[in-house]
């Protein structure tokens, strides 16, 4: 996922706490962030 992707995904949908969820299971899964336990 690449801001290009959110780029669109933001165009797509409009919602601003879809598009947050989107950043942070980038994150997550990247390990840049610690998953939530």
């Amino acid at each position: 996922m690449t801001f290009k992707h959110l780029h669109q995904l933001a165009l797509e949908n409009g919602d601003a706490i879809h598009l947050l969820h989107e950043c942070i299971d980038f994150l997550r899964k990247n390990k840049i962030i610690l998953p939530a336990i």
